[in-house]
């Protein structure tokens, strides 16, 4: 029979192994690691990283970040892994998708188990920085688009443009395969057979010019919704069958680029019911140019209120329809161009109230129902080349006798209107019938 106190001595004995185990799982099991949060994020790539603790004992196989679409990511998802025997590390995720919500842990793998830190969420933006072409790209036939679009490139340092030859045998019907492209610094949609701008619903940057001139069959320009960047100019030009210019809402600012003022042009528009998308448009730099032709279902210009101070060129044109401008009235004077021609609607100049100077060039011009020019009282100087002519209504010229009376330099055409006095006679006072 063994003894009681053999008993004692084996079951300390036993105890005393019991205790060295559990010390050894404790090492073994006391690494941990942190994530560092996901920094300098754009649409296409982040960079993150971890820091290993307590890792003495440990022997490191393999340590980064593991990512994924969904929540609790582990080494069976995307990661990258970091080379070097540094606790401490970064790595850049790359290859992310543009604007999507993505989930991060740090790992550490040692010869017994795979260590996660804790799990972080961040979410990629729009901005392209992997797969960019350097330079131009002008694109003129269907096979070129998509043979170009097979690239999957997100961004062009230059202008991208879409120009056909008139009887192309290949012409330009869908765009849709470009729709990675964030980022260019012009647009062009010339002369091509597209109904939509499908494809290019993210680009979200154009730097300096949008053009759109003579697309035919274009109906819409709903996918340019995303452009947010301020650019130096907008042409709107002869695309028949387009119906609205809502795509351009997101747009607020046009401003100078090499000398140049801001530029806005829009006309040849038969279908265009409203000019809703351009409300929000404001000139940054004064000297801009704003030009408004051959639009005949626009009715008013309210949509360019916020357009103030002095411009370069000033040019609304064969609007028949248009039944007041008053939607202009921010606008203080006209510096080089000023061009109210065939606007055969139009009863009066509210609108142009607060301008002050117009120099250069004058052109009033077949504005049939013109009676009279009372809402230039503010104007203080109308000089250069002036013509007021085949206004077949217009009979009073009272409006501009103060702005004449210091004018120098000033060739005065006044021909074709019910009234017509000269210019001497303007001096004179004599300005209605």
């Amino acid at each position: 029979m063994i003894k009681f106190s053999t008993l004692i001595v084996l079951f300390c004995l036993l105890a005393g192994c019991s205790d060295d185990n559990s010390v050894v799982e404790e090492d073994i099991f006391n690494l941990s690691i942190e994530i560092t949060s996901p920094f300098d994020i754009k649409g296409d790539i982040a960079s993150s990283g971890g820091n290993i603790i307590n890792e003495d004992d440990h022997t490191i196989l393999r340590k980064g970040v593991c990512y994924s679409l969904t929540a609790a990511p582990t080494v069976n998802d995307l990661l990258i892994e970091h080379e070097g025997v540094a606790t401490s590390f970064e790595v850049n995720l790359e290859n992310l998708e543009f604007n999507t919500v993505y989930y991060a842990r740090a790992f550490a793998e040692t010869t017994n188990d795979i260590f996660y830190s804790d799990e972080v969420a961040f979410t990629t933006t729009n901005e392209c920085t992997l797969n960019v072409f350097e330079g131009d790209v002008t694109l003129t036939t269907q096979t070129e688009v998509d043979d170009f679009a097979s690239n999957n490139y997100c961004r062009i340092t230059g202008y991208l443009s879409f120009s056909q030859e008139n009887d192309s045998q290949d012409p330009i019907v869908d765009i849709s395969a470009m729709s990675n492209i964030r980022s260019v610094d012009s647009f062009a949609v010339v002369n091509t057979n597209l109904e939509s701008l499908e494809g290019m619903q993210n680009l979200s940057i154009v730097s300096s010019n949008i053009f759109i001139d003579r697309n035919n069959l274009l109906i819409q320009i709903d996918d340019l919704s995303n452009i947010s960047s301020s650019l130096h100019s907008i042409l709107l030009n002869q695309n028949f069958r387009l119906t609205n210019v809502n795509g351009l809402s997101n747009i607020n600012r046009l401003v100078e680029k090499d000398g140049r003022g801001p530029y806005l042009k829009v006309g040849g528009a038969d279908s265009l019911t409203s000019l809703s998308g351009l409300d929000e448009i404001t000139f940054e730099d004064e000297n801009g140019t704003l030009m408004v032709h051959t639009l005949p279902l626009i009715t008013n210009l309210d949509v360019f209120s916020q357009i103030s101070g002095k411009l370069s060129t000033l040019e609304i044109s064969y609007m028949d329809n248009l039944q007041n401008i008053d939607g202009i009235t921010s606008i203080t004077g006209v510096n080089d161009s000023f061009r109210l021609t065939n606007n055969e609607s139009l009863l009066d100049f509210s609108g142009l109230q607060n301008i002050t100077n117009l120099t250069q060039n004058v052109l009033i011009k077949n504005n049939d129902n013109l009676f009279n020019l009372d809402d230039f009282y503010n104007l203080q100087e109308i000089s250069g080349t002036v013509q007021i002519v085949s206004n077949e209504a217009l009979v009073d010229f009272c409006g501009i006798i103060d702005a004449i009376q210091d004018s120098e330099d000033t060739n005065f055409e006044i021909t074709g209107n019910q009234f017509n006095p000269t210019y001497q006679d303007l001096l004179d006072g004599t300005c209605t019938e």
